[in-house]
């Protein structure tokens, strides 16, 4: 009896046990879950911090008197700049032997892949040339609604050309997009009208 009586309290407290784990504990899945939501969350706002931060200090370096620096060379500089973040963090989680495979396979085996993306990489080079020449003719408020309509117009290409579906929910981010682009637009355009009589009053 005591024995059956030792066990059958063995069995409870470890039934016990459990539950308070399953309850108190979150599990494996669900800390992963967690922790890819605060990775997803963390990205967006350090790229909606980088992209604030990009027009409004490309429009002040832009509206500075004297000599300007050359859009190519800032180009260059921030592909330099992404090359070697990225080969740093390549280092970081594969090493240097790592590295070196890992670019032999991906890159110099691969030729005819490697050759395709020369196509993107030409058109993205004058996008990023024609980027900061707008900017030093554009104010930061304009040109941050006027690059914002590459999200609608990329959706409108991947559901017609590459014939993805996009839920119901992602419409409707496209759609508040649009929404508050039109809406700052209008904003600005109200506003334009006024800076040029005050333009024109301070220097008649």
């Amino acid at each position: 009896r005591k024995s059956q009586v030792s066990s059958a309290a063995a069995v409870a407290a470890a039934t016990a046990l459990g539950a308070t784990k399953s309850h108190g504990d979150p599990g494996p899945p669900q800390r992963d879950r967690f922790r890819k939501r605060c990775a997803q969350a963390t990205v967006l706002t350090v790229l909606t911090l980088q992209n604030c931060f990009l027009m409004v200090v490309t429009s002040y370096s832009r509206s500075l008197p004297g000599p300007q620096y050359l859009a190519s060379t800032a180009v260059l500089a921030g592909e330099v700049l992404k090359t070697a973040i990225i080969l740093g963090a390549l280092l970081y989680r594969h090493g240097v032997c790592g590295v070196m495979t890992l670019l032999g396979s991906e890159i110099l085996r691969k030729r005819g892949q490697t050759a395709r993306f020369a196509v993107p990489a030409f058109f993205y080079t004058i996008q990023n040339n024609f980027w900061y020449y707008g900017m030093g003719n554009l104010d930061s408020v304009t040109a941050a609604v006027t690059s914002q309509l590459k999200v609608p117009s990329t959706a409108l290409f991947s559901v017609w050309l590459l014939k993805k579906d996009l839920s119901w929910m992602r419409w409707a981010a496209i759609c508040m997009l649009v929404f508050g682009l039109i809406t700052m637009q209008l904003h600005t355009d109200s506003e334009l009208p006024v800076k040029t009589a005050r333009h024109v009053a301070d220097h008649p």
